[in-house]
């Protein structure tokens, strides 16, 4: 029973450290304004320069798959079901203390093919 406890714990605590720099993660990148150009121009591991701007101004809010195209360029990865796009905002760095390895800007589609919702997600 005590090592159920110790691992149950141990699991715990890698999570809430894991939370914990995923969550603050945005909050330390640098904050530049967005633009279609820049970004599309922009290195996509560069891309988390824009991400702050992106989301504060609401400019992904119900595009079509075709206007996100037109704003944010070819997504790095969409879904075969057509239901998501993720674009590379940024690699973990080699120094930064993280269990994840990229960050991406994930953008969620309805079933009209309108954005739903976008986040970042971090793998």
């Amino acid at each position: 029973m005590a090592i159920v406890r110790l691992v149950v714990s141990i699991f715990l605590i890698c999570n809430l450290i894991s939370l914990s720099s995923y969550s603050a993660a945005e909050d330390r990148w640098p904050n530049s304004s967005f633009s279609s150009s820049e970004w599309k121009s922009t290195p996509a591991e560069q891309r988390y320069v824009y991400f702050n701007s992106l989301i504060s101004s609401r400019q992904l809010d119900t595009l079509t798959q075709k206007e996100v195209i037109k704003l944010l360029g070819e997504p790095n990865y969409k879904s075969s079901d057509g239901k998501y796009f993720t674009y590379i905002l940024k690699y973990a760095e080699k120094k930064e203390y993280s269990f994840n390895s990229i960050y991406l800007l994930h953008v969620d589609f309805d079933a009209a093919g309108k954005v739903s919702k976008y986040f970042m997600r971090a793998d």
